[in-house]
């Protein structure tokens, strides 16, 4: 998942200019939706990790 996510990221840096040039906007609920999976996920890391 952290790798998709990564990849995402990546992905989306090499080309946000282009992309807000064209005048495309990414859903503000999109956004929650990805960053609280990345949360949680990372919450559950760091559970397993303590225990």
């Amino acid at each position: 998942m952290a790798l998709i996510v990564a990849g995402c990221v990546l992905f989306y840096s090499g080309y946000a200019a282009q992309i807000e040039r064209e005048g495309f906007t990414t859903l503000p609920f999109a956004i929650d939706m990805v960053t609280g999976a990345a949360e949680r996920q990372i919450e559950t890391s760091l559970d397993l990790i303590s225990q």
